[in-house]
């Protein structure tokens, strides 16, 4: 058995390993793989990582061509498969998009900065976008776009974004996560985004609920007067129409 402390996570090459287990300590990613050959021995050399190491009694740890122990694994850890794990579905979504919603979410999110502060969406209301292009300079809307959904959520693209209250996230590789949060494990974007199979243009949106949105960038139009208004009249006839029914 062999057992691999990692500083990244980029698994793909991995991934259809037999037996391949992930667990996580603190800011390290270990991995495990119980019916390795020599040849899966050098697919997980071959990842970037800190040290490979033999696992010997009592939980001790030889580095790989070494004869004594130099550290011990960590007795708390929590083993699961690496596919199961990179195989992630999510919940049902509020936004329009191709959802998945057969299981749950394998991630979580907490308090903490991931190093990126600047939001780039905003998830906020129709009406007050609607507000706020009504007495906005032309020029402040350049390069934002935006996207509705049937119960009248907007999601705004791009950057700056307008001052509107709302709920602000960073879209990086893929995923969206709230502003002031970050990923439970240390995961990069890459890996949700194969793992959740994004095809181009579609990104995922994560929510403090654990909720998932899953949208494509032509559900988005340039956030004008025009589209706002218009997107606003549709909205209002298309819920007269529920009403009706």
């Amino acid at each position: 058995m062999e057992e691999m402390a990692l500083s990244a996570s980029v698994f793909s090459p991995v991934r259809e390993m037999p037996g391949l287990e992930i667990a996580f300590s603190n800011e390290v990613v270990w991995l495990q793989c119980q019916k390795g050959d020599s040849t899966d021995l050098q697919r997980l050399s071959a990842m970037p990582h800190s040290l490979v190491y033999h696992l010997g009694d009592e939980l001790q740890l030889v580095p790989l061509g070494c004869r004594l122990p130099t550290a011990r694994l960590p007795e708390s850890l929590s083993w699961s498969s690496l596919k199961s794990w990179l195989d992630l579905r999510f919940p049902v979504a509020a936004l329009p998009g191709k959802v998945d919603s057969s299981a749950r979410v394998a991630l979580e999110l907490k308090r903490g900065l991931s190093g990126k502060v600047e939001p780039n969406l905003l998830l906020t209301t129709l009406s007050d976008v609607n507000a706020y292009v009504d007495r906005a300079a032309e020029v402040r809307m350049k390069g934002l776009s935006f996207a509705v959904s049937g119960d009248g959520q907007a999601l705004v693209s791009g950057s700056p974004l307008p001052p509107v209250r709302g709920t602000y996230f960073y879209l990086e590789s893929g995923l969206a996560i709230p502003l002031g949060y970050k990923l439970s494990l240390p995961v990069g974007g890459e890996v949700v985004r194969q793992a959740l199979r994004l095809s181009k243009g579609e990104f995922a949106v994560m929510h403090e609920d654990r909720s998932i949105d899953r949208l494509c960038r032509d559900d988005f139009v340039a956030l004008t007067r025009n589209a706002v208004r218009l997107t606003l009249a549709r909205l209002a006839a298309s819920q007269s129409e529920e009403a009706f029914e």
